[in-house]
């Protein structure tokens, strides 16, 4: 789109899952439970790498989950697959022990929070377990904060059915008024 060859005029993305370089640079044995997607995200943060870089940090646990990801693990059997399990079972040492580690991945997770050219709808439900919801509500505001080009949406009711629903629809409005 930046060479003319695309008429690109803006974008929505929902589910922002913004702030997964937190828990991924500070990983380490003993870190806490979270939601089965957010541990999924994690998993396939992990399989990204080279496993050689991943081999001496990985756990037996996280060689496992990791393994099956980069095999052809769709997201639903993943998260079957890491039901239960923390973050810090998935390695044997923190992530931080490998400084280039750390910030190879602390650099592909980190969302750019500016610099945004064409108009853009951030939204985010406040019943959404696959993300780190507090990390994406600063995300969003960030994000607003520093470009007029973005528009950021929440949803709070107290139906999870009736958010995705209102989403839906502000998502569907902001793209009909680019076209």
């Amino acid at each position: 789109w930046q060479n003319g060859d695309v008429d690109f005029r803006g974008a929505a993305a929902t589910s922002i899952p913004a702030g997964l370089d937190v828990p991924v640079s500070g990983l380490k044995p003993g870190s806490p439970a979270v939601s089965e997607s957010v541990t999924a995200d994690v998993v396939y943060a992990l399989a990204s790498l080279d496993a050689k870089q991943l081999e001496s940090t990985l756990s037996p646990k996280g060689r496992q989950l990791v393994a099956a990801a980069k095999k052809d693990s769709c997201a639903p059997d993943l998260r079957k697959a890491v039901r239960g399990v923390a973050l810090g079972d998935l390695v044997s040492k923190p992530i931080a022990s490998n400084r280039t580690l750390a910030r190879q991945l602390q650099g592909s997770l980190t969302l750019p929070r500016s610099g945004f050219s064409r108009p853009l709808l951030l939204s985010q439900t406040l019943h959404d377990d696959s993300v780190i919801l507090h990390e994406s509500l600063r995300f969003l505001a960030d994000a607003q904060l520093a470009s007029n080009k973005v528009t950021a949406k929440s949803y709070l009711t107290g139906d999870p059915g009736d958010a995705e629903r209102q989403e839906q629809s502000a998502a569907l409005t902001f793209l009909d008024k680019l076209f």
